[in-house]
């Protein structure tokens, strides 16, 4: 077959692939049942958890958050955000 074709092809793959992927994930973030793995993009995980996007960045560079990529996208998954939240002792003087 001519090169030009298969190009042709491999992205037409490579778009239906990408549409794909996205219906995929507005299918988990819009199912009730699945409300717990809802996937965030940066601004949306920042927002959450109500930090910046260096504090977001240095949290993943430490391995205290993981990212998930695709095609060049991050996301984050709603879940491991709220795990990755330490319970903070509350101070009482031992009395």
């Amino acid at each position: 077959m001519d090169y030009n074709f298969n190009k042709f092809i491999e992205g037409i793959i490579e778009k239906v692939a990408e549409r794909l992927f996205y219906k995929i994930i507005d299918k988990l973030n819009n199912s009730k049942t699945n409300s717990e793995e809802t996937l965030l993009l940066p601004d949306e995980a920042c927002e959450f958890l109500r930090i910046k996007n260096s504090t977001l960045w240095r949290w993943v560079q430490s391995g205290t958050v993981n990212q998930y990529g695709l095609k060049g996208k991050r996301y984050y998954k709603k879940s491991e955000l709220v795990s990755a939240l330490q319970k903070l002792n509350t101070y009482h003087d031992g009395k």
